[in-house]
Parts: structure tokens; C-alpha cells; sequence
């Protein structure tokens, strides 16, 4: 690379890394969605070499316009925003919304008031990295006029070889190409409805991709361009005049397969590295493209092809992938061994390890190096293929100096998955020493995770903490992790927080964990992540919440098929389900467990038995938490599920009481956080019951209070508790109930009514609680207090596209607001379409929860449709744009309401 060069690429991340204070602070102003976008979003990328002098902010809301560090911040307008388009990128401090570079190209064509001259949109629509078909996509969605225009960049550019299917889609309302330019003479291409200027024809293509080299040959000819101008419209490579001297030299029309094969090869790469395929399903598909070499695609230059498969914004890893999947795809050996010996490690550090498998069973007599052999190790045994790493590594012959750090992270990921956890760590830590003596700091960073993780499943927490606290403070900008291995870092380390019952911390950690996961495609840690987060909610008393993440979470793992912590899982939705009095759907999730596993069926006792606790049949609950404890002493190990059996019956059975050795079985750390707690103060409270001084058990009680750590069955504690005078145990009870559900309220009353003191104070506390309400987006649902609810004004609700307030029965459209009775029927069908996000429901589902009665579709079907077409009619009264349809399918009637995207509601969590 020439001094010059090099020179402008420092000067352009030296700028870059000038931005990092500036997205830092502009984030602050930023609504969760919003993105950069226009010059600011091409810049980040690297297609820009100046800073803007005004960043631009594609936003659902209206925000005003503002400066940061010098720079104009322009918030543009927009109701549907491009979700799938954005990506991020992370500065020093914090990450924002980024539009990948087709997008923020497209926005300027949206908006050309904010858009750089005509020739450098054109410029810029040669140097997309993305496929044309894609780009299009995106334009048909944002709007008719951004279609016209980008067709007839990338039709003037070759990129676009014929009109013929998109002419089908367009309205026939002429577009300017840019209105703002002042032309000699202006054109009509009639295929488009475009008007455009003459001297966009005179401009030269360049930068084209090598499959178009030809064209562009053709394209900046003079007999070329004379023909442009006396026909005065484009010219594109499938209808090149005749009288053209290059004529010869334009693509074919029809090229065998070419079309199909980068279909094809566009989702196997993204498949390659989202899921794990087995090992038969990675040798039949390395056998395929072994034997299929496409003709048309030899003929392609592999860095233009690689360019297109690219997926990501680092150019190296985009490369990188790229051309190993043309290697791949193509069979060209000689290739696959360049691109695996050459880049072996970048790929398993930015999350490729499927691809490395895959280059494994095609490369069948490669002779390997002893680093790239240990790279390939490591990648199998992250797919899961022990036995072929095993056999694979066997074969290395240890290096005279360097990479030694691959080989003791290979030695250590294998010697782990055979279970020999100390030889593994051992290894770890020499892995991570070899690649700090060889100045790879990232590639040391990767093995002390993987050192955490080890530690994490052996359940040492507090080492496995100090690890990953030590990776994450030892980052620097230029040394810093990748998604896919800093997704990992922060929600392994959320995990340990949340064992370790810093519950607070543990939601931030994996706030953060989950995004980075989501940008990796690593399914199977959104899984775990979302559950542990629902985890931790429950224990944060935010029931709502909780069952929302849970849901998500069970959403992806059906779609993975994993069965990794399934039991707990279900444990974990049954019990916020029943935590809200949804008896119903609890039962659903009840019957998911599998009862011939011993595990499950306990659990399944457990749930079932807390059912009946909160229902009021404490008898019925005793017996199965007993059955529970005697199948607990038949394992071999201790159960969490039967030691949490023995403490409810000491909590409900007063008969069977609290004794020294039952106390003592409870009080080591294997329960929950709050229940270890609860466990201790119980056990200060009984032991040496005739001492007054209960200073510990009070201390452990404004533990609860300060942490504000939550547990629903909360009222059985403080039923032992509330003869003892504690200074905390008001405090105790107050933090409780306002953590609590509705239902669960009602329960500890019901519980607590025999008790006179803890009734009085309840029913205080109960008139200065107040009523809950659940806060409903298209993507989450929160728990809100009164004062909440009191705080929210009509300015708030009015920002939305569509907010229902179902305590006041009034209907917000942006400014327009009209109402309807919070206890008709109107009222209760639409808190249920809203409850169910916007899914189908069905009919005698629907008529179920509004009318509280029995289905009969003969009579009631009529009565759901009166009342939909009067709700249709107050919607539309006010130019909402919702609606409600009904849908038969299959003789079965479902209710489905469409919302616009920004909706919110406001429902009662339950009646008063």
C-alpha cells in the first residue's frame, strides 16, 4: 500500500474515532429505533472520506433539530422505519443504530433536500455492496418515488440489467430524478416515469464490479454515448443498440444458473454460520458443491462475488467470508486452501467456525500447519464434532516457536468436551499467556472467556466473575472483542451476577448481551440469555416483563429444537403464568413436561403444588410437596426442586416446624438468592428462640428491601415473622405487596386474614398502593405503578401512532383523540386483541374472555360481528389507521387486529 494511501486511512479512523464522543452524547436524544442515516451513515462505513457537517436521524417520532460538538444533529421524519436494514456500530463508549449503506443511500433519495449533488448519488450506486435485487426490495418498501429513482442509477450503471418486472410495480405518477438541478435539457424515460437531466448520460461508469467490466467498456464509449443522447433515455445491457462498435462485448441476456447459484449461495453462507449442522448433513452439502461447479460462475471475478455475499461491515472479515464461500461454491481448491491457511483465524474470531467445518470435509489430503490444524480443531469442537476432533488433532506435530496459543486452545477445547475440566483449564490460562507473548491480545481475550465459561459451568461463580471482569476491563478500542465472542463475555458474566443474586446487575449485563448476540446470530445464546433475563425480572418482581422475555426465549427454542435447560424453562413460565392468576395457559405449559423424566416430573409436582397453594388448598399442596422430598432422597445428588419442597413445608406445615438439622439442610447457597435469605432469617428467627436481640434476621430483611429482591410467595414468610418485633418486617411487607401482582395480593390477604396485625397493616397498605397497569408495545410489556400511570400525559400518549388508554377509554391517533366506555364490550375485545400483539385469535376464545359466557357459534359469531363493526367504525371515525378483520379458516372463525407500527396501550393488570 503507497504512503499516500496509508496516510488517508489513518486520517479517516482518526476522524472516526472523533465521532465516538459525539454518538456517545447523540444517543442520549435517540428513541429506540431511530438510526443514522444519509452522508453520517456512509461515513461510519468508510465510502466517505470527509465528515458531514450534519448528521441526520431517521426517526418514527418528530424530534427538533440540535447541535453536538459543532455539528447540526437533523432529525428526519418517518413512520415505518427499515428494522432489518440497520446495523451497529459500537464507538469508545456506547453503540447506535447505523443504516447499512444501501439504506442510507436510499434515504437520500427520499429526502434530496438533505442529499449530496446528482453525481455523487450516482457514484455511490456503483459502489453498493449489496445485491441489486435487495436494494430494490428496500426501495419498493420506503416508497414508489425511491423505487423510480434508484432503478435509474442502477439502470445507468449497468447493475440493473431490465426493466421488465419492475415497470409492472410502479405507479404512473412522474418522478424528477433530483428536482434540484437546473439542466440544459431535460429527458422522459417513459419505462421509469422519470424525468431526468441530459447531463447524467455524459457522465463516465466506473468502480464497476468485473462481471460488468465489459459493460462499462461499452457504456463510457462515444458511439455509446451518442446513442444515449438520440435516443435520450437509458440504455441498458440487455437492449444495447445495433450500431454500437462494442456491442459484442455486453453480458448475455440469460446466463445458465447464474441467478439461481447466488440465490443459493447467499442463504447457504447465512446458514452455514447460524445453525449447527450435524455431521452427516456438513458432509453431504461439502459432496454437493464438490461436484457442482456452475460454468457461469468461473467466469466471475471472486473478489466481485465475495463483495456480493458480503453480510457484515468490516471489510477484511466481509472478504474474507466472501471469497471462502466462492471457494467453496466453485470447488477451487486451491482457493479453500489459500483462504483457510490464510485466514483461519479471523474467520472462527468473528463467529465463522461452520464455514472452517465445512472447508474440513472438502480439503480431504490438505496438507495442514500445525496452526491452522489446531484452528480447525477448535472450530470442530465448537460445532459440537468431538470424534473428528479428536481424530483430527492427533495428527499435529507441535510448532518449534510460535503458535503455541492455538495449540493449547485446541488442546484445552478438546480436553474439556472429554471432560478432563482441569487439564482444560490449565491449558486455557497457558493459551492465554502464548497469545499475549505473541502480541494476539484479542485472540488471549477469547481464551479467558472460554476460561469463564469453563468456570461458569462448573459453578464457580466467583472465579468465573473475576475472569470475565478482568477480559472485560483489560479492552481497548483496538484490541476489542467481536460480537459474536463480547456477546458471550457480557452474558456469561450476567449469569454469574445473577447466581450470585446481584439481580440489578445482572439485567443491564444481559440488556446488553442480547443485541450482541442477535448482530452474531448466535441463537442458542439469545436462547439462554432471554430465559436468564426473564429469571432475573421474576425475581425483580416485574411479572410482566418476565413473561415476555420467557416467551421469546421458548419462541427460539422451538424454532432450535434445544433442549438445554428446558425444564427449568417451563418451570419458569408456569410460574409467572400462575403468578398472575392465568391458571389456563399455566396448565398448557404444565402439560409440556414430560412426567416419565424424574426430573420433570418433580418439577411437575412443584408447579402443581404451588397452583394449589395459590388457589387456597393448602392440604392438596402438602401432600405433593412431601412426594416431592421422598423422591429427592432417591437421587444421587441434591435437588434445588426438593429442597425448595422442604422449605415450603416447613413454611405451610406448622406441625412440621423449623428444627436446627432442617434449618441447617436449607442454608447452603443451591437455592435462589431471596429464598437463601428468607432461609437465614427464618433460621435466625427459631434458633434460640428465647433471645431477644434478632438484629441478624432484621439486617437480612433490609437485605430483601434494599435490593428490592422479590419472591411471590413472600406472605408465608412474613407469617412466621410477624410476632417478632423487627424493625424491617414492615418494611419487608410493604416492598413485597408493591412488587406484587394483583392476584398474588389478593392471595395474601386471603393467607394473612387470621392473622389480626399483618391484616390491619395490609389493608393500610393496600390504599396507598394503589392499582397496577400493563404498559403494551408491539416488542414488550412493563409493569407501571399509579403514580406512573398519573404521570403520563396526553402529550405522551399523542407521540404515538396508535395508544389506547384502557383505563380512561380513550383512543389517541397522533393528536386526534376519541373515546369509548372503559367497561363496555367495545372496550374489553379490544384490551384482548391488544393483550394478544396483534395474533389471531379465536373466535370462541375471544367471546370466552369478553362475555364471560360459553361459545355457540350458531348465535354468538353474529354478536362478535356486530360488535367488530362497530369497533371499525369508531376506529375509522377518527382516521386510525387500525383495523379489525375476521377470518375463517378451515370452518374456524378468528378475530385480527391490525395496528401500525409505534402502537402502545395501556390495559389494568386486573379488576380492583
Amino acid at each position: 500500500m503507497s504512503a499516500g494511501k496509508t496516510d488517508r486511512k489513518k486520517l479517516r479512523n482518526s476522524k472516526r474515532l472523533a465521532w465516538s464522543s459525539l454518538l456517545t452524547d447523540l444517543v442520549r436524544y435517540m428513541d429506540p429505533g431511530d438510526y443514522v442515516s444519509h452522508q453520517s451513515a456512509l461515513f461510519l462505513h468508510g465510502f466517505l472520506f470527509d465528515s458531514p457537517a450534519v448528521v441526520h436521524v431517521i426517526s418514527a417520532k418528530r424530534h427538533r433539530n440540535r447541535q453536538l460538538h459543532g455539528i447540526d444533529i437533523r432529525f428526519v421524519y418517518r413512520r415505518n422505519l427499515e428494522a432489518e436494514k440497520i446495523s451497529a456500530i459500537t464507538s469508545t463508549f456506547t453503540s447506535v443504530l447505523v443504516a447499512d449503506p444501501a439504506l442510507a443511500w436510499l434515504d437520500m433519495l427520499d429526502d434530496l433536500e438533505y442529499a449530496p449533488e446528482m453525481h455523487e448519488l450516482a457514484r455511490l450506486a456503483q459502489v453498493l455492496p449489496v445485491k441489486t435485487v435487495e436494494i430494490l426490495e428496500t426501495a419498493a418498501s420506503i416508497s414508489d418515488t425511491v423505487l423510480k429513482r434508484a432503478a435509474f442509477f442502477l439502470g445507468w450503471c449497468g447493475r440493473l440489467r431490465n426493466l421488465d418486472r419492475i415497470c409492472k410495480t410502479l405507479k404512473r405518477t412522474p418522478v424528477k430524478l433530483d428536482y434540484r438541478y437546473e439542466s440544459r435539457e431535460i429527458l422522459w424515460e417513459k419505462r421509469l416515469k422519470v424525468f431526468f437531466p441530459v447531463e447524467i448520460l455524459e457522465v463516465p461508469v466506473s468502480h464497476c464490479a468485473d462481471k460488468i467490466a465489459e459493460w462499462s467498456i461499452l457504456r463510457n464509449s462515444a458511439g455509446f454515448i451518442a446513442a444515449l443522447k438520440r435516443q435520450k433515455s437509458l440504455i441498458l445491457r440487455d437492449d444495447a443498440p445495433e450500431d454500437c462498435e462494442l456491442t459484442s462485448l455486453v453480458w448475455p441476456a440469460q446466463p445458465v444458473g447464474h441467478a439461481f447459484l447466488a440465490d443459493w449461495l447467499a442463504q447457504l453462507g447465512l446458514a452455514i454460520i447460524d445453525r449447527d449442522f450435524q455431521t452427516v448433513e456438513l458432509k453431504s452439502i461439502g459432496k454437493w458443491l464438490r461436484n457442482f461447479i456452475s460454468t457461469d460462475l468461473q467466469r466471475t471475478s471472486l473478489l466481485a462475488t465475495a463483495k456480493t455475499f458480503s453480510r457484515e461491515i468490516a471489510t477484511d472479515i466481509n472478504t474474507c467470508t466472501g471469497l471462502l464461500i466462492v471457494a467453496l461454491a466453485t470447488a477451487n481448491l486451491s482457493l479453500l486452501e489459500h483462504a483457510v491457511y490464510n485466514w483461519g483465524e479471523p474467520l472462527f474470531y468473528h463467529g465463522k467456525a461452520g464455514l472452517l467445518v465445512l472447508a474440513f470435509f472438502m480439503l480431504e489430503d490438505f496438507a495442514y500447519g500445525e496452526k491452522t490444524r489446531a484452528i480447525i480443531t477448535t472450530a470442530l469442537v465448537a460445532r459440537g464434532l468431538i470424534a473428528e476432533a479428536s481424530a483430527f488433532w492427533k495428527a499435529l506435530k507441535l510448532p518449534a516457536k510460535k503458535g503455541w496459543g492455538w495449540i493449547y486452545l485446541a488442546e484445552a477445547a478438546t480436553t474439556h468436551r472429554n471432560g478432563d475440566v482441569v487439564r482444560a483449564k490449565k491449558c486455557y490460562e497457558l493459551a492465554a499467556n502464548a497469545f499475549n507473548k505473541e502480541k494476539n491480545q484479542r485472540m488471549g481475550q477469547v481464551s479467558r472467556v472460554y476460561l469463564g465459561n469453563l468456570l461458569l459451568g462448573e459453578q464457580k461463580y466467583i472465579e468465573a466473575r473475576a475472569v470475565y471482569t478482568a477480559v472485560l476491563e483489560g479492552q481497548t478500542q483496538d484490541a476489542r472483542l467481536s460480537d459474536n465472542f463480547q456477546g458471550v463475555l457480557l452474558g456469561n458474566l450476567g449469569i454469574v451476577e445473577f447466581r450470585l443474586g446481584q439481580l440489578k446487575s445482572a439485567e443491564k449485563l444481559l440488556a446488553e448481551a442480547i443485541p450482541l448476540s442477535r448482530l452474531s446470530a448466535n441463537e442458542s445464546a439469545v436462547m439462554l440469555f432471554l430465559f436468564y433475563q426473564a429469571s432475573s425480572q421474576l425475581y425483580l418482581g416485574r411479572t410482566v416483563s418476565a413473561l415476555d422475555f420467557a416467551n421469546k426465549a421458548w419462541s427460539i427454542r422451538q424454532r432450535t429444537g434445544s433442549g438445554f435447560l428446558r425444564a427449568d424453562h417451563l418451570a419458569v413460565l408456569i410460574t409467572l403464568n400462575q403468578c398472575i392468576g392465568r391458571f389456563d395457559e399455566a396448565s398448557y405449559w404444565l402439560n409440556l413436561l414430560d412426567k416419565k423424566n424424574q426430573i420433570e416430573c418433580m418439577v411437575w409436582n412443584f408447579a402443581k403444588a404451588r397452583g394449589c397453594l395459590l388457589r387456597g388448598k393448602i392440604e392438596e399442596a402438602i401432600r405433593l410437596y412431601r412426594e416431592i422430598t421422598r423422591a429427592g432422597q432417591s437421587l444421587s445428588y441434591d435437588s434445588a426442586v426438593a429442597k425448595r419442597a422442604n422449605l415450603m413445608l416447613a413454611l405451610l406445615d406448622r406441625k412440621y416446624g423449623f428444627s436446627c438439622s432442617s434449618l441447617e439442610m436449607l442454608s447452603y447457597l443451591s437455592l435462589g438468592t431471596i429464598e437463601n435469605l428468607q432461609v437465614s432469617i427464618l433460621s435466625e428467627v427459631y434458633r434460640d428462640s428465647d433471645r431477644v436481640d434478632k438484629t441478624e434476621a432484621d439486617k437480612l430483611l433490609g437485605t430483601i428491601c434494599q435490593y428490592e429482591l422479590y419472591d411471590p410467595l413472600w406472605f408465608l414468610v412474613y407469617a412466621h415473622i410477624v410476632r417478632y418485633d423487627l424493625k424491617n418486617a414492615v418494611q419487608y411487607l410493604v416492598c413485597q405487596y408493591n412488587m406484587s401482582s394483583c392476584f398474588i395480593r389478593k392471595c395474601a390477604q386471603r393467607y394473612l386474614a387470621s392473622i389480626p396485625e399483618a391484616a390491619k397493616l395490609l389493608a393500610k397498605i393496600k390504599v396507598e398502593a394503589g392499582r397496577e397497569y400493563v404498559r403494551l408495545t408491539a416488542e414488550s410489556a412493563e409493569m407501571i405503578t399509579e403514580r406512573d400511570y398519573q404521570l403520563l400525559s396526553d402529550s405522551d400518549k399523542a407521540s404515538c401512532s396508535f395508544f389506547y388508554d384502557g383505563v380512561r377509554g380513550e383512543i389517541f391517533v397522533f393528536t386526534r383523540r376519541s373515546k369509548v366506555r372503559h367497561t363496555s364490550v367495545q372496550a374489553r375485545l379490544l384490551a384482548c386483541l391488544l393483550l394478544s400483539r396483534a395474533q389471531r385469535v379465536s373466535a370462541e376464545s375471544l367471546y370466552e374472555h369478553v362475555w364471560e359466557s360459553t361459545y355457540n357459534e350458531d348465535f354468538d359469531l353474529a354478536v362478535i360481528k356486530t360488535t367488530v363493526v362497530r369497533l371499525n367504525k369508531l376506529l375509522q371515525s377518527r382516521s386510525a389507521p387500525a383495523n379489525i378483520k375476521i377470518i375463517s379458516i378451515s370452518r374456524i372463525s378468528y378475530i385480527e387486529l391490525n395496528l401500525p407500527a409505534g402502537w402502545q396501550a395501556l390495559l389494568p393488570l386486573s379488576p380492583d
